[in-house]
């Protein structure tokens, strides 16, 4: 319903400027003190739905914490990106020597191209290996962030900073005027 009277008031405003019953600069400041309007009950919505996850912030940390360590464990990832770079070496090795090899003696393709295959393979399931371990640690440095700025929070939020936004919110989502959800970057989703 909040959108509708948004829109309605609109309509109104513009037929009354397009008419002459309002001047273009009290217009303009008609529609700046809408938008003002609508900033502060996105900044309301906001604080209900921080203060509720604040409620609860020992939970929330002590459970970031132990998903952290559940869901970012990258100790296996990287033994096998050890592994594959030892094996890409070791393949590379073996087909500079079959190069050389070649450069004295005619000798059979099908070696060469089975080594090339396999270094290819490898280096494929090294370059995946790497960018997962890549994203795992992109992601655990964001859910840290999350919490160190959230442990830093005060108990209760009494007033919008852009600090405590930026901080806290991944994004928010309007279904309604009485249904607005802010999803924190720890994943949680909150309705104001």
């Amino acid at each position: 319903k909040l959108g509708e009277i948004f829109r309605l008031e609109g309509a109104l405003l513009l037929m009354l400027f397009l008419f002459g019953g309002i001047p273009g600069g009290q217009l303009l400041d008609l529609f700046t003190k809408r938008l003002d309007f609508r900033l502060f009950f996105i900044q309301q919505a906001f604080l209900s739905a921080a203060n509720k996850l604040l409620a609860t912030k020992d939970t929330v940390i002590a459970d970031g914490r132990e998903m952290m360590a559940l869901l970012f464990d990258t100790t296996d990832l990287e033994r096998e990106q050890e592994e594959l770079q030892q094996e890409t070496q070791v393949v590379s090795d073996m087909v500079q020597q079959c190069i050389y090899e070649n450069a004295h003696v005619a000798l059979d393709q099908t070696r060469y191209d089975g080594l090339t295959e396999r270094f290819e393979k490898a280096k494929a399931r090294l370059d995946a290996v790497t960018a997962e371990i890549h994203q795992m640690q992109t992601q655990r440095a964001s859910i840290e962030d999350f919490l160190k700025a959230f442990a830093a929070m005060p108990d209760k939020l009494t007033e919008f900073t852009l600090e405590s936004w930026h901080g806290l919110v991944d994004y928010g989502t309007v279904y309604a005027a009485d249904d607005i959800r802010f999803t924190f970057k720890n994943g949680q989703e909150v309705k104001a």
